[in-house]
């Protein structure tokens, strides 16, 4: 088996080629993802590539920033940007993990890298493959909630039908009271989409006091995946203003990727409308899972919405390798390394506090 690196520019073709016999292949492992990154977000993408003869059986793509600090690199930025090891159908797991992730240790050290992070895709039961060839110093397992597709794989439980019916029964009551009706926009450029991320995101975010998503993301992954079918900004809209609205992926599975509605009309439920008719999409596509992704905590109202709907509960991880400089990283202190190295997890946040 031979490992090559190779930037962008010298990848896309044979990353797309790669991508077409992807094992579960989600939005966020699309070659249109990574355009995204690079070209709307200004990320250095590169990729190790696995071959076996002729055929290209694995991949890990990953970004790179780097600073005073030192220098990370990441599979992949932001929040649910979902990277790690990616693989063919048919090829031997745990080879193509092992040469991989041994592969992105040994060029990070040949390149003077400090700390190297993976954040790892969901559905893959792949958690201790991970832990076998990366040994990563820190791991922090990050629980989603997902629904099960009605054309469910043997990979997952079946649907909770009961729970399924009634939450979709009862949203329609609610779009039938209020006359809600959901809208699909498939270009970054709409004024609805800048205002929903100025008037809800934001200011979800500014709730939960964390740093908000950059906006070119948003009109990013439009510009870039809708065109292929692989995103939409959905939205309810009631007297031209949007109430609710959401940026959706499809791939293997369904990817609620970036959600928010208007504080001041949760009493409307116009986001229980939302959700209920995104999901009835991604049925009628035959998608095999909602991936309705992680809550605050076990304890959170968000958690216990989701569960309600028959919500079952999967794993992805956060893994750390520390190669060098981690005494730099905790001297700057948590906000000076967030600001250093935006949307992407560079250490647990423990380490601080423990620091």
């Amino acid at each position: 088996m031979e490992i090559r690196l190779l930037d962008f520019l010298s990848a896309e073709k044979e990353y797309a080629d790669f991508g077409r016999r992807q094992f579960r292949p989600l939005a966020q492992h699309s070659l249109a993802w990574q355009k995204m990154l690079v070209l709307s977000c200004d990320m250095k993408w590169n990729a190790l590539f696995l071959h076996e003869g002729t055929e290209m059986v694995g991949c890990l793509p990953f970004c790179e920033r780097e600073g005073e600090m030192g220098k990370v690199w990441a599979s992949m930025p932001f929040s649910a940007g979902y990277g790690g090891v990616l693989r063919i159908e048919n090829c031997d797991r745990d080879l193509v993990y092992e040469r991989l992730l041994k592969a992105f240790v040994t060029y990070a050290r040949e390149n003077g890298v400090d700390i190297l992070s993976i954040s790892s895709s969901p559905f893959r039961d792949d958690g201790h493959l991970y832990r076998r060839y990366f040994e990563p110093d820190h791991c922090v397992e990050k629980f989603f909630q997902y629904l099960p597709g009605r054309a469910y794989p043997e990979c997952l439980p079946p649907l909770n039908a009961k729970k399924y019916a009634k939450r979709i029964k009862e949203c329609r009551r609610i779009a039938e009271r209020y006359k809600y009706g959901i809208q699909h926009l498939r270009t970054g450029a709409d004024p609805k989409l800048n205002n929903w991320y100025n008037e809800a995101l934001c200011e979800r975010y500014k709730d939960l006091k964390a740093p908000s998503p950059p906006a070119i993301l948003c009109t990013g992954i439009v510009e870039h995946l809708a065109k292929e079918g692989l995103a939409e900004f959905s939205y309810i809209e009631q007297k031209g203003r949007v109430l609710a609205g959401g940026i959706f992926l499809y791939g293997w599975c369904q990817d609620v990727f970036l959600r928010a509605s208007h504080t001041g009309d949760l009493n409307l439920r116009a986001s229980y409308v939302l959700d209920s008719q995104v999901i009835e999409r991604g049925a009628a596509l035959n998608v095999h899972a909602h991936n309705f992704q992680s809550s605050p905590t076990k304890r959170s109202t968000t958690y216990t919405y989701k569960k309600n709907w028959g919500c079952l509960e999967g794993s992805t991880f956060y893994l750390v390798k520390v190669l060098a400089g981690l005494e730099r990283f905790l001297n700057a202190g948590k906000d000076a390394v967030t600001a250093a190295f935006p949307y992407f997890f560079v250490l647990p946040h423990s380490l601080y506090s423990e620091g």
